[in-house]
C-alpha cells in the first residue's frame, strides 16, 4: 500500500491528476489525512497524528508513505489563500486568521516527520520548491520509491503538462475574495436576525 498524505499546498492535484491517475498500484492520496490546515480548528496537530497512527494499525509499517513539504511562511500564506479563495467564506485578515483560526503546531514538521519516520520504514519525502524548479525530477525518485516500471515511469514523464493547478490569487483579487466572503456573511445574517 502506497499513501500520499498531503501536505496540502504541496503539488497533490497535479501528483493526483498527472502521476497517480496512470500507475497500477494500490495508492490513496489525500492530503487532509495530514490535518486541514485550511480552515482549521485548534485541534487540527491532534487530528494529524490521530490519522498517522490509524494508517499505522490499518496498514502497518511497511505502508509507503508520500509527504509534501514546503517552506513555511509561503505554505501558510497559500493556506490562507485557500481559506479566502477556496469557497470556505474566510474574511479574516491574514494576521487575523493565523492568530484565530490556524493551528500554529501543524508548522512543526519536524516533529512530525520524526514520528512519520519512527512509525513508517518506507517513507519518501519530497520538498515543493523543488517540485517547482524540476518537477521531472522529483516525480522519477519518487516513482522509483513506489516501484513503478521503467516503461510507466518514462510514459508518465513524457506526457506531464506545465498547467498550474488551484493558482494563488494576487493582491487585489484576493481582497475583491475578501469582500464578497464578508458580505454573503452579513447577508447570512440579516436574513436570519433581522436587521443589523
Amino acid at each position: 500500500m502506497i499513501i500520499h498524505i498531503g501536505l496540502h499546498k504541496t503539488g497533490t492535484t497535479f501528483l493526483q491528476r498527472q502521476v497517480f491517475a496512470y500507475i497500477n498500484k494500490d495508492i490513496i492520496s489525500e492530503e487532509s489525512l495530514s490535518g486541514y490546515p485550511i480552515n482549521s480548528s485548534k485541534i487540527e496537530y491532534e487530528k494529524r497524528m490521530m490519522l498517522l497512527m490509524g494508517i499505522h494499525r490499518m496498514y502497518g509499517r511497511k505502508t509507503k508513505i508520500i509527504l509534501g513539504v514546503r517552506d513555511k511562511d509561503s505554505w501558510t500564506k497559500s493556506c490562507y489563500n485557500q481559506y479566502i479563495y477556496g469557497g470556505l467564506g474566510g474574511f479574516y485578515n491574514y494576521k487575523k486568521w493565523f492568530d484565530n483560526v490556524f493551528d500554529k503546531r501543524l508548522l512543526d514538521f519536524d516533529s512530525y516527520i520524526s514520528f512519520i519516520n519512527n512509525n513508517f520504514d518506507n517513507v519518501f519525502i519530497y520538498n515543493f520548491e523543488d517540485f517547482v524548479k524540476d518537477k521531472h525530477k522529483v516525480i522519477q525518485e519518487m516513482l522509483k520509491f513506489m516501484g513503478v516500471d521503467s516503461i510507466t515511469v518514462d510514459k508518465i514523464l513524457n506526457n506531464l503538462s506545465d498547467k498550474i493547478y488551484n493558482r494563488r490569487l494576487g493582491v487585489l483579487s484576493l481582497q475583491v475574495f475578501r469582500l464578497n466572503n464578508f458580505l454573503k456573511e452579513l447577508y447570512k445574517y440579516v436574513i436570519n436576525f433581522g436587521r443589523v
